[in-house]
């Protein structure tokens, strides 16, 4: 589960801090982070969601 946070975590910050938001890179990232999400506690998620609206 830690490493699933992490990747999810990292996949957020990828995602929020892209210029680039319809690359082929970031349709893949969100995809998976979408995967995550459903694994992942509410607290990660709201720490996943809290990144991605930080660098909006």
């Amino acid at each position: 589960m830690e490493e699933t946070r992490k990747q999810a975590l990292m996949l957020a910050h990828m995602i929020a801090s892209s210029e680039e938001p319809f690359s082929k890179a970031i349709r893949e990232a969100e995809e998976k982070l979408n995967e995550y999400l459903k694994k992942v506690d509410p607290q990660t998620q709201k720490e996943i969601m809290e990144k991605i609206r930080g660098y909006s």
